[in-house]
Formats: C-alpha cells, sequence, structure tokens
C-alpha cells in the first residue's frame, strides 16, 4: 500500500508539474505559478531536514548528515529558480539552437514566429520565445538549455530534488548496507519505477501540448529503427561489459576483498532479488526503455552527453559512495554517445543487453 501511494504521489506530481512547466512556456502566468509551487516544495524540504535533525536524539549521526543534505537540495533548487542564477550556470551545457535555423516542424516554432494580438494590434515578438527548437535528424543534435525556458528549468529542479531526496534517505536507512537489506524486486516494483520514467519525459518533450507524436519522436531520437542501430548497440554493451569487468578487477585489486565486498553489497543484493529469466527480461527492459528515454532521449539534447551522464551517475545514489559510480558514469558516457553518434535506438539495444546478460548469467548459475 506505502509503494502503491508513493507512486501515485510522484506520478501526479511529476507529470502535473511538468504538464504545467509546458504549458508555461508560453504563458508568464503559468510559470509564475510554476515558481511558486516548486518554492512550496523546497520550503516543505527544508522543514522536513529540520524535523530529521531535531526529531532523533538517539541516534545522531545518520539524521544530521540526512539533514544536511535534505537542507542542501532545498538552497540548490531555490537557487536555481533564480534567473541569474541559471543564466551564470547555462555556460556548462549546450548553448541553445537558434529557432529560425530550424525546420518548422512542429507547433513550438510556428508559435514563435506567428504575429500574435495584443489590444487590438498585431505584433510580432522580437525574438523567439523560450523553447525547445525541433532536431532536424535523430541523431545527437542538440536543443541546447535555455535557462529561460519553464521545462529546463523543471528539469533541473527535478534532478535535485531525486538526487538530494533519495541520497537523504539512503543516508537515513543505513547507507549501502540498509539499502541492501531493503532491496526487493518484483513486477509491481518494476511497473512502478518504470511508468513515471517514462510518463514524465515524453510530457517534458510536449506531449499533450506542444508536440506531436512524430515531434515526440524526433525529439527523443527514435527516427528511424535500422538493424545497424542495434547491432552497434549489442555490440558497445558487450565492449563495456568487458570494461566494467576490467575496472572491477582493479578495484578489487586496490580495495582488498573484504573492502570489495562492503562497496558492492548493494548491487550482489539487486543480483539476488532477481531469481527468473522473466524478472531478469523486465529489469533490463523497464531500465533500458525507461532511463534512456528519461536521460539520453528527453535531457541530453538540453544538457549535453557529459552532464547528462554525471546526472544519471548521481541520481544511481546506491553507487554514490563507491568506485562503482565510477563504472556508471563510464557506461553512461558510451549510452550517451550511442544516443549522439546514432540513435535512441541504440543506447536502448545497449542498455538492454549490458543489463539481461550478467543477469541472465547470474539466474542460470542459481
Amino acid at each position: 500500500m506505502e509503494a502503491l501511494f508513493n507512486f501515485v504521489i510522484t506520478l501526479g506530481i511529476g507529470v502535473g508539474l511538468t504538464f504545467l512547466a509546458n504549458l508555461a512556456v508560453r504563458e508568464s502566468t503559468l510559470n509564475k505559478l510554476l515558481h511558486a509551487i516548486l518554492w512550496a516544495f523546497n520550503g516543505l524540504i527544508m522543514l522536513f531536514a529540520l524535523i530529521v535533525a531535531f526529531g532523533d536524539a538517539t541516534n545522531t549521526d545518520a539524521p544530521t548528515l540526512s539533514a544536511v543534505i535534505f537542507a542542501v537540495t532545498g538552497i540548490l533548487a531555490s537557487l536555481l529558480l533564480f534567473l541569474p542564477f541559471r543564466q551564470m550556470i547555462a555556460g556548462a551545457f549546450p548553448r541553445g539552437q537558434k529557432a529560425k535555423t530550424e525546420p518548422i516542424h512542429d507547433i513550438d516554432a510556428i508559435f514563435a514566429y506567428t504575429p500574435m494580438m495584443s489590444d487590438g494590434e498585431i505584433f510580432r515578438p522580437a525574438q523567439p520565445l523560450a523553447l525547445e527548437p525541433e532536431a532536424p535528424t535523430a541523431k545527437g543534435i542538440y536543443t541546447g538549455f535555455d535557462p529561460r525556458n519553464p521545462v529546463h528549468t523543471l528539469a533541473l529542479v527535478f534532478s535535485v530534488y531525486i538526487f538530494g531526496l533519495q541520497l537523504g534517505i539512503f543516508v537515513m536507512a543505513g547507507g549501502i548496507a540498509g539499502y541492501a537489506d531493503d532491496v526487493s524486486i518484483d513486477a509491481f516494483t518494476l511497473a512502478f519505477n518504470f511508468i513515471p520514467m517514462l510518463a514524465i519525459p515524453l510530457v517534458g518533450v510536449g506531449a499533450f501540448t506542444r508536440r506531436s507524436w512524430s515531434g515526440i519522436a524526433k525529439r527523443l531520437g527514435l527516427g528511424h529503427l535500422t538493424i545497424e542501430s542495434l547491432a552497434i548497440g549489442a555490440l558497445s554493451a558487450i565492449i563495456l561489459i568487458f570494461v566494467q569487468i576490467f575496472m572491477a578487477w582493479i578495484w578489487l585489486a586496490l580495495a582488498g576483498q573484504e573492502t570489495f565486498e562492503n562497496q558492492s553489497e548493494a548491487s550482489q543484493a539487486i543480483s539476488d532479488s532477481i531469481n527468473t529469466i522473466w524478472l531478469a527480461l523486465g529489469v533490463a527492459f523497464t531500465a533500458a526503455v525507461g532511463e534512456e528515454i528519461a536521460f539520453r532521449g528527453a535531457l541530453q539534447p538540453i544538457f549535453g552527453l557529459r552532464w547528462t551522464a554525471v546526472i544519471f551517475t548521481l541520481i544511481h545514489m546506491q553507487y554514490t559512495f563507491t568506485p562503482a559510480a565510477l563504472i556508471i558514469l563510464v557506461v553512461a558516457l558510451g549510452f550517451g554517445w550511442l544516443r549522439q553518434r546514432y540513435n535512441l535506438y541504440a543506447s536502448i539495444m545497449a542498455h538492454f543487453v549490458y543489463n539481461f546478460l550478467p543477469l541472465l548469467f547470474v539466474v542460470a548459475v542459481s
């Protein structure tokens, strides 16, 4: 019941705010409403930080650290609501392409250059509105980050929320050992994780508001499906598996057996909980499709290959404090390169094979 409640809240808030952000691209009043809601969420996070800090006198270490993490999350999310701060960090991301250089594929570009009525007079905007221009091909052509775009702002804030809140809860639960004790994967868990991960990015790139479904497919990188892209993805996954094995071997040699086992306890717990081939297929499929659409499809055209890989690594918080984070970063860069060089089908296939082959081995030997 708790999992269902969390699923409904996550899906409702995520889709609702993302839908509002898309509408706010054209309506400044809705943008103010979006910011007001996010300010309220940030206030609740700060309040929760105070409750965690002073609500448990029996164990001072974990609650104090968690409270600091929650407080930093609220502060950073609040800073992102200030346009000058977003403009200051915009240089770290790909520069936005001008809409006039792009083919007019969807309602965004049409709206940007359509004369509008104001007090009975027709006027044309002096510059394109804050939009996500349609990429002319499925290969990784960036739309770029626009600090004035409500959708881009919300994507940044959501990234901070997910990492900060997950990390705070992770610390409160006892770190890697606590996470390993609580990990449980079944069909309901997969569905509860997969549906929001799919729905929120689809709404984020303009479903039901700014883009047709063909425009959404192009924006995500789901252009023409070819055998070549699938083959390249599968081959890349096998290479990445060998890279992972090599890096894990170095990790084991440097850290020692006991430390290695402690630091990889979360990964082992996940593997141990997958005991059928159907569950292995479900895990591999939902992670590949959901995470690639969310990160490489929706976020990478805004934040670029490197920062998307960093966000992907940070959000996999169970690896945050171990050398496994470096492995995840390398793998994420590989998936991002496939999206940029080929299309999203290639990165989805790579992600699927990268997850499924090791899980298949685990199931086979168990």
